[in-house]
């Protein structure tokens, strides 16, 4: 009795092991804020799939992928992998009920590798994780601001007042606003 239930826990136990794996892959992706639109540039290949979850897998299962969109259909969704994080400003095309995600930032910088250079996402913001913000400023002061603080991950700069806000979040990690027009831009601070 007691040797066919160690079989059978045995036998349960790479299928439990399996859903783990699939969900820590699919986890590994956070929605944008684009919703409604279809990309066209960095195109790796586009798949029908079975759902969100489905899509998500395979763009963890391509080397180049970093970005998928996926669109709701019937009987099978749209899967559109991209070898880019897709921004606002890349060519699109109107897809209503098309959702964005983008793989989330490997795991946060360590205090020592926090570089002094920063990556621009222009016309771009975050809502909330400030950690500081100051007016007035010039584009470097702002970033001489985020680059003495062991806290900064990104920081925000409106280009025509000069405001200074300080997040500890990046645009992988949470949703974002990028939008043409937009009177903010976005820097990341780079990691080594």
């Amino acid at each position: 009795m007691e040797a066919s239930c160690i079989q059978i826990l045995l036998l349960f136990l790479p299928l439990s092991c399996m859903g783990v794996d699939v969900q820590r892959r699919e986890n590994l992706f956070s929605k944008s804020g684009d919703e409604d639109v279809m990309y066209d540039d960095h195109l790796l290949f586009s798949l029908a799939v079975s759902s969100k979850r489905e899509c998500a897998l395979r763009c963890s299962d391509t080397e180049d992928c970093a970005t998928f969109t996926f669109a709701k259909g019937s009987p099978s969704g749209t899967c559109r992998l991209h070898s880019e994080v897709m921004m606002s400003q890349c060519p699109f095309s109107l897809a209503p009920g098309t959702a964005t995600y983008r793989k989330r930032q490997e795991p946060a910088c360590e205090e020592g590798d926090l570089q002094q250079n920063f990556t621009k996402y222009a016309e771009s913001s975050i809502a909330g994780h400030n950690i500081a913000s100051n007016s007035s400023l010039t584009l470097e002061e702002c970033q001489g601001m985020c680059s003495n603080n062991t806290a900064c991950r990104t920081f925000e700069f409106e280009r025509a007042g000069g405001n200074c806000t300080l997040q500890t979040v990046t645009p992988l990690d949470v949703v974002w606003d990028s939008a043409a027009g937009h009177a903010w831009d976005l820097y990341q601070r780079m990691c080594a």
